[in-house]
């Protein structure tokens, strides 16, 4: 296996360009990579993809330079699209992003770090009340908001001044 590990990294020094190898796992899939363990260890980056009905990861399983705890969720769903030579709708599975909605805290955070300090009702305004098409934003409830707000103090990432909480630096 590392001849062709080889011939790959030579391909892509050639050619200035990334070569993917594809591998797989075995009957147990957290034994990782079936075979030779200089699979993974000659390689700058190795991917685990799993699906379990529609719902497909791709998660970093090692990254030579950089954070190995990074995944992509994905979901198959049907695309119908007109074939221009047959004049017919098709289908096919595409894949579309998952977005994860972020948890209560991380909205408070967001919003103290792009909006700057707020008073309570200026959060629940921008949090509880807000336009759900927003990318990456849930709107979350008022109890939600002030549990998040207790829990981000005790962890010293807020501060209350006066009437505003700001972010801790």
């Amino acid at each position: 296996m590392s001849l062709a590990i080889s011939r790959a990294e030579k391909l892509a020094d050639g050619l200035g360009c990334f070569v993917l190898l594809i591998d797989h796992t075995g009957k147990d899939a957290g034994r990782g990579i079936r075979g030779s363990s200089s699979k993974r260890a000659n390689v700058d980056t190795t991917l685990m993809v799993s699906r379990q009905n529609k719902a497909v990861s791709i998660k970093v399983d090692k990254q030579k330079d950089g954070p190995d705890d990074f995944s992509v969720d994905f979901e198959v769903v049907d695309h119908q699209w007109l074939n221009p030579k047959t004049g017919e709708i098709d289908t096919k599975p595409v894949l579309q992003d998952r977005v994860q909605p972020l948890t209560a805290k991380e909205q408070v955070l967001r919003a103290l770090r792009d909006i700057g300090p707020m008073e309570v009702k200026e959060l629940r305004d921008e949090l509880c009340n807000q336009d759900p098409s927003r990318s990456g934003y849930k709107p979350i409830t008022y109890n939600s908001l002030k549990q998040a707000l207790h829990m981000l103090k005790q962890e010293n990432s807020i501060i209350k001044q006066g009437v505003n909480y700001e972010l801790y630096f």
